[in-house]
């Protein structure tokens, strides 16, 4: 694989306005498929970190006979002649550096399929893929303050002409009024005990960002549940939503009646929200398979169901806060890499089932520091109900008292966002039917159930 059209352009664009050369300094001769060409573009490296004005009178007397076959130096001025408009060059690069990647990873397989022992042979393409995306190059530069400034007070405006946050939204409000949406490159911890719904939050958040956004895709990584169990969770959701309502659990095991409504809604679980059930994962897995997905449209939002159940690499030596920390740092790049929101669902110590005041705080997140550096926000969502149900009282005159408050709050979440980089800490009161895996801001008009 070549793109030797897009060797021509860079070469001719930087010969003929070497202004935007800046753009392309991650470009290296070697990143070029016609020796020429990276011949050519080493010496116009050469020549901008020497300082010097660069152009094809100072170019062509350092080439020698090596560019008769394309006839000679009015080669130069030709490829100036036919270059495309300025701002096209680092797209072109990219086009360079990615028919190199192509081949560097063509040569890897080749060299990898002579080899005898399936371990070496994983850890030596390992090794290549991580050489080639070091000598890929970035190609991000740093930005002027002042420039940045004026850029984001650009989407400032934006944002209050609109009348909406800046950040892709769920028709939540803990997500959309508090953090201000969905946004490139934040990371959300969503924590939480057994029973406390952080399954069913972060299903929501996905269903919401997906529908709302349809150019946008959604990927669901659950490593706890199947594909089937999320299904029936997404329909049992729709269900609800047509008033004729199917508790999840009823789904696997339904009537004939039942199955037939269950039926007509299936095309409306959106088209963009895609699940994968791969029990056993790592974050390289995830990225492979979520930069796939960037390949084919933008990405609103990762979600990773749950973080303990990630494969870890191999930490010898370290501590498990020290693995994690890495870990969360690992998952921060990541969102940066691929412009999207990624929720990290996280299990909590059950330490805090022996204290009184059972509301969660950053602390119980387990081995907790790299959660609290690396994410934006850190959710959790309280279900105080549950801890209510299992402590009937023994005094029979507070019982009807305690079956009051059970039925007060039993469709009562708190999502208490303990951290929010961007804004406010605080609790959003959310309903919450978890018997169809719908969690809504108020309780609907409709609503008949107990």
């Amino acid at each position: 694989m070549h793109a030797l059209d897009a060797e021509q352009a860079v070469i001719g664009i930087a010969l003929y306005d070497q202004s935007v050369l800046p753009l392309v300094m991650h470009l290296h001769e070697y990143h070029f498929h016609d020796d020429l060409h990276g011949f050519i573009w080493g010496l116009i490296r050469e020549g901008v970190s020497a300082g010097k004005n660069i152009g094809p009178q100072t170019i062509a007397p350092l080439l020698g006979d090596s560019a008769e076959k394309y006839g000679g130096s009015k080669y130069l001025f030709t490829m100036i002649d036919k270059c495309p408009p300025t701002f096209t060059i680092s797209d072109n690069a990219g086009a360079i550096i990615n028919a190199w990647q192509v081949n560097e990873v063509a040569n890897s397989f080749t060299s990898v399929a002579k080899m005898t022992d399936a371990l070496a042979a994983i850890d030596a393409v390992k090794q290549d893929i991580a050489r080639i995306e070091i000598a890929a190059g970035s190609g991000e530069e740093s930005v002027n303050a002042t420039a940045a400034a004026t850029d984001h007070l650009s989407m400032l405006y934006g944002q209050v002409e609109s009348g909406r946050p800046s950040g892709l939204m769920t028709g939540l409000k803990c997500i959309d009024d508090r953090l201000g949406g969905l946004k490139p490159g934040h990371v959300i911890v969503t924590g939480g005990r057994p029973s406390m719904g952080k399954t069913a939050f972060s299903r929501n958040v996905s269903f919401g960002a997906a529908r709302l956004n349809p150019d946008h895709r959604v990927v669901f990584y659950a490593l706890e549940m199947t594909r089937g169990e999320m299904s029936e969770r997404c329909l049992s959701h729709l269900t609800f939503e047509t008033g004729w309502s199917v508790a999840y659990k009823d789904i696997s095991s339904p009537s004939k009646d039942t199955l037939d409504h269950v039926s007509s809604v299936a095309g409306d679980v959106p088209r963009n929200l895609f699940i994968n059930d791969c029990s056993r994962m790592s974050i390289d897995d995830i990225r492979r398979d979520a930069w796939r997905h960037k390949s084919r449209s933008e990405l609103a939002l990762i979600v990773i169901d749950y973080v303990q159940l990630l494969t870890m690499p191999d930490y010898r030596g370290k501590t498990d806060a020290k693995a994690l920390a890495e870990m969360t740092a690992e998952v921060k790049r990541m969102a940066k890499e691929l412009g999207c929101t990624i929720m990290l669902v996280a299990q909590l110590n059950r330490n805090l089932e022996s204290r009184e005041n059972k509301r969660p705080q950053m602390s119980d997140l387990r081995d907790s520091g790299g959660f609290e550096q690396d994410a934006n926000a850190i959710l959790f969502p309280y279900r105080e109900v549950v801890y209510l149900r299992n402590n009937p009282p023994t005094d029979a005159m507070r019982l009807l008292d305690w079956e009051a408050e059970c039925a007060a709050k039993s469709h009562e979440m708190v999502v208490i966002c303990a951290k929010n980089r961007g804004g406010e800490v605080g609790d959003d009161v959310m309903w919450a039917s978890m018997a169809h895996d719908v969690i809504l801001n108020e309780r609907p008009d409709n609503w008949r159930g107990a």
